[in-house]
């Protein structure tokens, strides 16, 4: 279960008392018709909640992958050992190579694969969907793959499943960053 946001908790607690305020400016408890202004600066702040409400949301939303770009940042904040992700490419060692010019198995030699255009390993038929993604192997990208990869590619060919474990995932992709010149 989610913690709670206790910025945003404190937004809603300070929301409600500007407008117990901003609809009763002279501090009396008389009722009646709230002035313009003072229904313009309800609506200023409403507007103003909403637009936070909008940044979070996008922040938390899940991505093709399922994970939210608070999620994949975390990961990918994460401090990974190189030499715990050696072990972890293990399970990756049955389809790909991970060392200078030793060609190919199944899947692409990863020697490299960091900051590396996605789809252009040569001598390797890449799926459509790796040729067509574009852009280079970020480490964001790379934790997203890794974690499911016909999530967060889909249409890619790689059969595995993926790593769950976060700290896994940043133990592996460090050790991946270690594979270059």
């Amino acid at each position: 279960m989610p913690r709670p946001n206790l910025p945003k908790i404190l937004s809603i607690v300070f929301l409600s008392a500007s407008l117990q305020t901003a609809c009763d400016d002279t501090g009396s408890n008389k009722t009646g018709p709230a002035s313009e202004q003072q229904v313009g600066n309800i609506e200023s702040m409403l507007q103003a909640f909403e637009k936070d409400v909008e940044q979070e949301a996008a922040v938390l939303a899940p991505n093709a992958s399922g994970e939210s770009a608070a999620m994949k940042s975390a990961t990918v904040a994460l401090a990974g050992n190189p030499e715990t992700g050696r072990k972890v490419f293990k399970k990756c060692a049955v389809c790909h190579r991970a060392e200078k010019n030793a060609g190919k198995k199944v899947g692409p030699n990863l020697w490299g694969i960091v900051d590396r255009e996605k789809g252009t390993v040569e001598g390797f038929k890449f799926s459509a969907a790796i040729k067509n993604a574009g852009g280079t192997w970020t480490e964001a990208d790379l934790d997203g793959y890794i974690k499911s990869p016909k999530k967060f590619l889909p249409g890619s060919r790689m059969a595995f499943a993926g790593i769950r474990k976060p700290q896994a995932r940043a133990d592996l992709i460090a050790y991946l960053k270690s594979l270059t010149d």
